[in-house]
């Protein structure tokens, strides 16, 4: 009957457990690889493990949004002893990796399987994130925009130092602060102007033959009332606006 568990150097492995294994030279990063299946035992390598292998992206090609401590589940099996176990090792969820307030040299994450035959990733999409539109990498600080509410690295793509983020508690991305700063200097601009109020004018349907004062398409204004005395302009009769209306002078005899 297959075993549940071992025990190696004092410390119980159990299936579905992280191990670090060792590779051929001493200056070489060890595997890491997860125990599916403890077998028989043999009397010099120990116990025979069925194990599943996890990748480092030095494998397959590290890239920029790649963290330091991060691994890549994969489908490639195979046969280990427990002779070449150097410790237990924990590779955590992306998501419970980054609650982690202290990180040892035997905490590892992962977030994508790496397939062996198509040497793909799944899931071949993932959200990216900040200006430089890449996806998370958990060893950069992020930090949330207060306006937009989109998650950018405060540095360096956004100018921003980390320290003074998280000593305040406040963010805004560079967008917003330029979009906020815009709108004020238009407000403030705004705040001095007086605009004068429209000149009213109306289209003459005259009806000769295109003469000044009486063609057609000839703009005239508004009659202007002279202010009188108390400041105020007079109000104009009803007579006035008419003769005003046909064209004609307000002044006696003409």
């Amino acid at each position: 009957m297959p075993k549940a568990s071992i025990v190696k150097d004092g410390v119980e492995l159990k299936i579905g457990d992280q191990v670090l294994l060792r590779q051929g030279g001493a200056e070489e990063l060890p595997y890491v690889a997860r125990i599916d299946k403890v077998g028989n035992k043999d009397r010099k390598s120990g116990y025979e493990l069925n194990v599943t292998w996890y990748y480092r992206p030095e494998d397959v090609g590290r890239r920029q949004y790649h963290g330091e401590r991060e691994l890549f589940m994969s489908d490639h099996k195979d046969t280990v002893h427990s002779a070449c176990i150097l410790s237990k090792c924990t590779v955590w969820s992306i998501d419970d990796y980054r609650e982690l307030e202290i990180v040892t040299s035997t905490d590892f994450f992962w977030r994508y399987t790496y397939h062996t035959a198509t040497r793909r990733f799944s899931p071949e999409q993932v959200p990216v994130y900040c200006s430089c539109e890449l996806p998370e990498n958990p060893d950069f600080f992020m930090a949330e925009c207060d306006m937009c509410l989109r998650w950018f690295h405060p540095h360096p793509c956004e100018g921003v130092d980390p320290a003074e983020v998280q000593a305040t508690g406040k963010f805004s991305c560079r967008k917003c602060r330029q979009t906020h700063a815009a709108q004020a200097a238009v407000k403030n601009i705004g705040a001095g102007l007086e605009i004068p109020p429209p000149r009213a004018v109306e289209i003459q349907q005259g009806v000769g033959g295109g003469t000044a004062g009486t063609g057609a398409g000839i703009l005239k204004a508004a009659p202007t009332a002279q202010v009188n005395g108390n400041g105020q302009p007079p109000a104009l009769t009803a007579a006035q606006l008419q003769v005003w209306a046909n064209g004609k002078s307000m002044v006696p005899g003409r």
